[in-house]
């Protein structure tokens, strides 16, 4: 965890609202409800953003950070993992293209989003496991 995490932890108010998401009273403006929202990137960097409009200097000024501190570590590469291209190389191989029969909802989705195309790219493809509704009110559940 970054040191500049920490101190953002021991901001009044601090919680967590999310997967990597908090929210805390900002420092740079008098403050009666969570107005900064602290985000944590998967390279470990962090994001602060005032719903306040407070600058961001202001901001880091009060907590005592640089704008430095806000990035991971160099050499901290860290990327999120992917699976083994065999996979992909196997949902490509199950996929359809549009100009096949069997890819009308394929299509119809297109469409609905105003793409109306004469002939298909051969490159853009259907997968049967695609769930595609019109409106809330065919979607299940």
């Amino acid at each position: 965890m970054q040191p500049a995490f920490e101190r953002l932890q021991k901001l009044p108010g601090f919680k967590a609202c999310g997967k990597n998401q908090y929210e805390a009273q900002c420092p740079a403006h008098e403050d009666r409800k969570a107005s900064l929202s602290i985000s944590i990137g998967a390279n470990e960097n962090i994001l602060l953003y005032c719903h306040a409009k407070c600058d961001l200097d202001r901001v880091l000024r009060c907590i005592g950070l640089q704008e430095k501190d806000l990035f991971a570590p160099k050499g901290n590469n860290h990327k999120p993992e992917s699976a083994p291209p065999s996979y992909w190389r196997r949902v490509w191989g199950e996929t359809i293209p549009l100009d096949n029969e069997a890819s009308e909802p394929g299509r119809r989705y297109l469409e609905n989003r105003g793409l109306k195309l004469t002939s298909y790219p051969k490159d853009i493809r259907f997968h049967s496991t695609l769930a595609y509704f019109v409106d809330q009110q065919t979607k299940p559940g």
